[in-house]
């Protein structure tokens, strides 16, 4: 039950810091999530499990409840960072145009009418 727990906490730890923007120690977290759901797989197979079914089963929808929540996180973060990636797109898109043109224009020459 303590491996379910420290896994829901774990899971809320990954929201906050995702709701906060701050990625950095979403890596650290994921391993050590990966460490803690093999740690419970090996569980699965004692017979003590049992015991505790209905509060692990309380715990087990939690975590995948938060698991949803962080998914719909990311996937808002995904959108948000593609429409920015298309906008980049299109800036530099019209930079390319806006100095093509001037290099057409600066390349052609000059005439300077000395009589005025």
């Amino acid at each position: 039950m303590l491996l379910l727990e420290k896994m829901r906490d774990l899971s809320l730890s990954i929201l906050e810091e995702f709701k906060k923007g701050d990625l950095e120690n979403l890596a650290l977290y994921l391993r050590e999530r990966d460490t803690l759901i093999k740690a419970v797989g090996n569980l699965a197979s004692d017979p003590a499990i049992l015991e505790d079914a209905p509060k692990a089963l309380g715990l087990i929808r939690e975590i995948l409840r938060i698991d949803e929540e962080i998914k719909g996180l990311i996937k808002e973060r995904i959108q948000v960072l593609a429409q920015e990636a298309g906008q980049m797109r299109k800036e530099v898109e019209a930079l390319r145009k806006f100095r093509s043109t001037m290099s057409e224009t600066a390349s052609q020459s000059r005439f300077v009418d000395r009589k005025s």
